[in-house]
């Protein structure tokens, strides 16, 4: 099997997991010598075929280019998305092509909900030392998604095994194989699931979740928990920001316990499996400590990302 069929068959793999990765959140990408294969701009791992879905990067582009910015909260996002662009060959790569062209030669990005009940949590950290062990991660503080967390992952590069939690974020993880890849991002899930359980959390993932065709959910008992609507003022992860824009105008509306969904048919596929996660993340991490959600100036920051607003132009 060559590069790209690894790559498809990854994505496909991952893709098919919505307790894994939703909507056209998560990453993928491989290595072949000088040049990167990864997931383009805007398209749902599920989506990744031979004919759609890939872009190819001089991963050697971005050399030299992150250790001339002092630290994360300084990069520069013009200045990344001309890296990006200097360093792309064929389609639009992900706009976290930064921290996969530093990583080993098989990178899997993903937002397990499982790993997110975690990392979510107001004293994640602390928690995920006592679910993973030390020296089984390396845990990343928020940052912007993009350039701030390229840079950020570019500190911690050295060697090709990685396994990163990101707070509020998701997990990624890099191997020399992306079968290798693949098997610690199950893995970590995997020990998660078990961690959650053991600490007496009643465990709610989207794939375990019945749902409307309409895209409207009627008297579920979980959902009475949106009566409390402070619950929904900020979300816990960057895609929740971006495809569930909770309240008047955006993609979700909550009355009582039904909940509606605006704007296209790919649109509301998003927000609905966007939804289910953070929903269920809040569920779990609530269960296991108290939810730690984005604060207003970091939603603010991701409403006005340029690389965010192309991804989902693209996406629709």
């Amino acid at each position: 099997m060559n590069c790209v069929d690894e790559l498809i068959a990854a994505c496909r793999m991952a893709g098919s997991d919505i307790d894994l990765v939703q909507g056209p959140g998560g990453n993928i990408s491989i290595k072949d010598g000088k040049r990167m294969f990864v997931k383009a701009s805007g398209f749902c791992l599920s989506e990744v075929s031979s004919q759609s879905g890939i872009a190819s990067f001089r991963s050697s582009s971005m050399a030299g280019f992150f250790s001339k910015i002092p630290s994360a909260r300084k990069m520069h996002e013009g200045k990344y998305m001309e890296a990006l662009s200097r360093g792309a060959i064929s389609g639009k790569p992900s706009m976290e092509t930064g921290f996969h062209s530093v990583l080993g030669r098989a990178v899997v990005h993903t937002h397990p909900v499982a790993i997110n009940s975690i990392s979510c949590a107001k004293n994640g950290k602390e928690i995920a030392l006592k679910a993973f062990g030390p020296g089984s991660f390396t845990w990343i503080p928020y940052f912007s998604p993009g350039a701030e967390l390229a840079r950020a992952i570019a500190m911690h590069a050295k060697g090709g095994n990685h396994c990163f939690i990101l707070q509020n974020h998701g997990l990624i993880v890099a191997s020399n194989s992306m079968q290798e890849a693949l098997a610690a991002t199950h893995e970590k899930c995997k020990t998660a699931l078990t961690f959650l359980e053991s600490e007496g959390v009643d465990v709610q993932l989207p794939s375990k979740l019945e749902t409307e065709k309409e895209a409207q959910y009627y008297d579920m008992p979980a959902l009475s928990l949106l009566k409390d609507r402070s619950l929904l003022k900020m979300p816990l992860f960057p895609d929740a920001a971006i495809c569930c824009r909770f309240g008047r105008g955006g993609n979700i509306r909550v009355k009582g316990t039904r909940l509606f969904l605006s704007g296209n048919a790919r649109e509301k596929e998003y927000a609905n499996e966007v939804f289910l996660a953070s929903f269920c993340t809040l569920l779990n991490s609530s269960q296991l400590s108290r939810p730690r959600f984005l604060k207003a100036a970091q939603v603010k920051k991701l409403l006005s990302m340029a690389l965010e607003r192309e991804r989902m132009e693209a996406a629709r």
